[in-house]
């Protein structure tokens, strides 16, 4: 995992965590991640932190699904086949996935290490240099238990 992307993450958190200065309830660090996933990853505006780390956790299912080749399981249940087919629309979006004849035995499209995650200011300045993370390596690192404190 290249360290821009964790430094994005971390800086995020920390901009996170001082913007609920005088908020009692704020989610942890292992809870961000999902949220990270949803608005700065993909970009799911929704002004609501509750909305984005229940988002982030449907993409992270449908992604593990994908790569672990359990889509067809996965879809069975009704809620999960509706998060499935949004979540794969929005992964299509990105250009992350691509399927045959039917959506519902994606798999991610080999050169979707270079259009994963990106951090640019309002004027188009870099503000990381290339926080690029593949699916793989963004899958592995939501499932760490507990993420180092800094």
């Amino acid at each position: 995992m290249k360290n821009d992307f964790i430094q994005w993450f971390d800086d995020s958190y920390k901009d996170y965590l001082q913007s609920y200065d005088d908020i009692e309830q704020t989610y942890s660090k292992e809870d961000y991640r999902f949220i990270f996933l949803s608005s700065y990853i993909f970009n799911v505006i929704t002004y609501d932190d509750e909305l984005d780390l229940e988002f982030g956790k449907k993409i992270y299912e449908v992604m593990k699904s994908i790569q672990d080749r359990t889509t067809f399981e996965y879809i069975t249940e009704p809620d999960n086949y509706r998060n499935y087919i949004l979540v794969c629309n929005l992964l299509n979006r990105f250009e992350l996935i691509d399927w045959g004849t039917s959506i519902r035995g994606a798999w991610f499209s080999k050169n979707e290490i270079e259009k994963v995650a990106g951090c640019w200011e309002l004027d188009g300045k870099v503000v990381y240099e290339n926080p690029v993370i593949s699916i793989k390596e963004l899958i592995k690192w939501l499932e760490i238990e507990k993420l180092e404190e800094k």
